[in-house]
């Protein structure tokens, strides 16, 4: 049947927006009055009938693609699947309908959202009722409410990418030469653009409303941030994804720390056309990734996991030669760089970049133990512990407890080397033998370092050990002095005056009961001990274990043979310690020295 009326289709027109404008034309109520009107055909047979009304070939008519609706059983895709075509919601671009009254092809794709024509975006909703156009109810190009759909106001300026998708839809549709630059883009688009800082999908191959243009619209938005100034703000993400790991839940295995976004990379992605996706995750890997890459890692190139710095800490103690405790001792106390991952099953793996082992080493090498440390500075090992507390020696590893091995920093303090006036005493001596606190030694041991006391005797070419070094009488004690009445207005509780005199608190807090460590009340009913108060303690009394350790023995071997009684002590009164008068204790021992 012939029409009377037979308006050609325009250039890149859908059939349905012909058979819109057709049924316009006749007067027919809508395409589907027009379609019962041709006798209701389906499939090819349809493809026909309106060749033969509009005296046109059937091959014209077949090369109109886009949606049909099911009652027509058609289907003309431009060998792109089914799914790409909006069957329910029109969109269109007011400044084209103005220009010529029909609808294109591409507006009736999901991944495009803008027009190639007047570079602005898509609509899809009545600016007068703000309902969305159902595009088999579309009727003379007008909303359901009547508002004339090229009169409505065009879309906001479009992205780069929103532009370049709809560019590679013309071209596809208007030439059918193949499908791979549109597939390619909306398959970009449709699968990067659902991640981003705030987003990222456990299942990204299910997604939902593609044919809205607010959903479309927003994916090709985040997909073009990603892409833009490339790589930029794709390691930004992938940077954001690796710290929001590092805070949740530490894993060392890539497909569970980038999750459905290393599977889209390398699974959904995988055609060559996205190889700049992988080579950019790759790159930001061998940078940024705090883990192995193996053999295991099948799916990444050769180049990647051979080009990978992080080594395991095993293999980093072969490489230096260092023990395993020694480099656990290191990573641990931060004086290398290292990622530590604790897994699930709580197991810690600790990753080395190899660049740094040549640090690793000189950090090692430059180290000593405390004894070593205690030798060189001639002191004990309880005053280095107390140098090490007051940062007057740097300890590279080790916790400031009396458990575990230190290591030492190599480069300990000195004094220079000159001639100090006499009379002079060696540090050493000073510190062992003179009444002083654990705070006026470390503070003294400051001053001769900074020179306040006078300088140290040594050779020509070498600088004397800290201990050995000596200091001017008068110096120190001017400046003991000078310490002591800038202190006698400071008050210390029992707990303090413990740590200052080397005691448990518990037997600070008997000797304040006893009276023998003197304290004073304060106004709220505290007790504090002056500087001068425990200065007079440690003049008068000393404990059994304080004589014990001076001459190298146990304290239940050295209480029998002391003819002194002592003041307190367990068989006395029941105390902790036994402590004695310095006074009969030195008399004791000058008696015992004359028989």
């Amino acid at each position: 049947m012939m029409l009377p009326l037979r308006p050609m289709p325009l250039p890149d027109e859908s059939l349905f927006g012909y058979l819109v404008r057709l049924s316009e034309a006749l007067g027919f109520d809508g395409p589907r009055a027009l379609w019962q009107a041709l006798g209701s055909p389906t499939g090819t047979a349809l493809v026909a009938a309106i060749s033969d009304a509009i005296g046109v070939s059937d091959r014209l008519v077949a090369s109109m693609h886009g949606p049909t609706p099911p009652c027509f059983r058609l289907s003309l895709s431009a060998s792109l699947p089914v799914g790409s075509w909006n069957y329910r919601y029109l969109r269109w671009c007011s400044l084209c309908l103005s220009e010529c009254s029909f609808l294109r092809r591409p507006w009736h794709l999901k991944a495009v959202t803008a027009c190639q024509q007047h570079r602005c975006r898509l609509v899809d909703r009545c600016a007068s009722c703000g309902t969305r156009v159902v595009v088999f109810r579309l009727a003379e190009m007008k909303c359901g409410c009547g508002a004339d759909l090229k009169a409505l106001p065009a879309g906001p300026a479009c992205t780069e990418l929103e532009l370049a998708l709809a560019c590679a839809a013309c071209q596809l549709l208007q030439h059918d030469a193949g499908s791979i630059p549109f597939q390619t883009l909306s398959r970009l688009v449709t699968f990067l653009g659902q991640f981003s800082s705030a987003n990222f999908p456990q299942k990204p191959g299910k997604l939902n409303g593609l044919d809205r243009l607010d959903v479309a619209s927003d994916l090709a938005a985040s997909a073009d941030l990603l892409l833009a100034s490339w790589p930029v703000h794709f390691e930004e993400l992938l940077a954001t994804r690796l710290a929001h790991v590092r805070a949740t839940s530490f894993s060392a295995r890539l497909p569970e720390v980038f999750g459905s976004l290393y599977r889209v990379l390398y699974r959904r992605l995988a055609g060559s056309d996205y190889q700049f996706l992988r080579d950019g995750f790759e790159a930001f890997l061998h940078a940024h990734w705090w883990g192995l890459l193996c053999k295991r890692n099948t799916r990444l190139r050769t180049e990647t996991v051979a080009g990978h710095r992080k080594i395991s800490r095993g293999e980093a103690a072969k490489k230096t030669g260092l023990a395993m405790s020694t480099l656990k001792r290191l990573v641990q106390s931060k004086a290398i760089d290292a990622d530590v991952v604790c897994t699930a099953a709580g197991r810690q793996l600790t990753f080395i970049d190899e660049e740094d082992l040549r640090d690793l080493t000189a950090v090692a090498d430059g180290t000593l133990t405390l004894q070593e440390a205690s030798r060189r500075l001639a002191l004990p090992e309880r005053l280095v512990r107390q140098m090490i507390e007051a940062k007057l020696v740097a300890l590279v590893s080790g916790r400031l407890t009396r458990t575990g091995v230190w290591m030492v920093s190599e480069r300990l303090p000195t004094v220079p080397v000159a001639e100090v006036e006499a009379p002079a005493q060696p540090l050493r001596f000073v510190l062992r033998y003179w009444r002083l606190t654990d705070q006026e030694r470390m503070g003294l041991i400051d001053a001769a370092l900074r020179g306040e006391l006078g300088s140290a005797i040594g050779s020509s070419d070498q600088e004397p050990a800290l201990g050995n070094a000596c200091v001017n009488v008068k110096a120190l004690h001017r400046w003991i002095e000078q310490k002591r009445r800038g202190q006698s207005g400071s008050m210390f509780t029992v707990t303090q005056a413990a740590r200052q005199l080397g005691l448990k608190d518990e037997v600070a807090y008997e000797l304040a009961n006893l009276g023998l460590l003197k304290c004073t009340r304060t106004q709220d009913g505290s007790r504090r001990i002056t500087p001068e108060d425990m200065l007079r303690f440690r003049d008068e009394f000393v404990s059994l274990a304080s004589l014990a350790k001076d001459q190298g023995t146990s304290p239940r071997s050295l209480l029998p043979k002391l003819k002194v009684a002592p003041v307190i002590g367990p068989s006395v009164d029941g105390s902790r310690q036994y402590f004695f008068r310095r006074a009969d204790v030195r008399a004791n021992i000058d008696c015992a020295r004359g028989t």
